[in-house]
Parts: C-alpha cells; sequence; structure tokens
C-alpha cells in the first residue's frame, strides 16, 4: 500500500542521500550546460573501445543530457520502491550518496572524452 507520509528509514540519513542527490543533478546540469555550448558535433561518442576508438553514437543533445535523465529516472524508480515496497529497500541513502557520486563523475568524464573527440575530428 502506499505511504506518502514516510519510508520507515532514518530521515537524517535519507535526507543526506536526497541532498548529495540534489547536488548531483546540479553539478551533472551545469556540466551539460558548458560542454552543450563548446561541443559542436552532431553526434557524440557514447562508448569507447579499448583501442580508445567510440563503438557508438548518440545525437548530442541525448549525448549531453543522457546521463542527468538516467539519475532522475534511477531515482523516481528508487523513489516508488521506497513507497510501495519498503521492506525491500536496505541501505537507501548509502546507495543513493554512492550512485549520486559514480553517475557524476562518469558523466564530467565522459563530456570531457565527448569533447576531446570532438575537436579531433
Amino acid at each position: 500500500m502506499f505511504r506518502p507520509e514516510g519510508i520507515g528509514i532514518q530521515p537524517g540519513m535519507q535526507s543526506l542521500g536526497n541532498v548529495v542527490f540534489g547536488s548531483a543533478l546540479i553539478v551533472m546540469t551545469a556540466v551539460s550546460i558548458y560542454f552543450a555550448g563548446r561541443i559542436n558535433a552532431p553526434r557524440l561518442p557514447m562508448q569507447w573501445g579499448i583501442s580508445g576508438e567510440p563503438t557508438w553514437f548518440a545525437p548530442r543533445f541525448i549525448a549531453i543530457w543522457f546521463s542527468l535523465g538516467l539519475a532522475v529516472l534511477v531515482r523516481l524508480f528508487i523513489l516508488l520502491i521506497e513507497a510501495y515496497d519498503p521492506q525491500k529497500l536496505h541501505g537507501v541513502s548509502v546507495a543513493l550518496i554512492t550512485f549520486s557520486i559514480i553517475i557524476t563523475v562518469v558523466h564530467i568524464t565522459h563530456m570531457i572524452a565527448a569533447e576531446r573527440w570532438a575537436a579531433r575530428q
């Protein structure tokens, strides 16, 4: 049953996870805006192979904003589980903090690599 009033997780730790996630979204948005103005290629690499060459590409808009969209979708999924079946979740705040840090670092790294690739074209 849906319980919007609470999820049964320690309030302090839950709010820390949300603060870190919100901060990650702000950083990722700023990074996307910054690189959107610097990268002009119509398609950008989304993945690189062992040789260092791109293995597949996406349109510029998707490549720049994909990580941010993925982060929001993952958070919405976690919120749904928290609301409808909170007994299945353990350590949500720690996982959310870890996920936020990892996806932010991956996004920044991806944007730097995409910019370098675009400059060589």
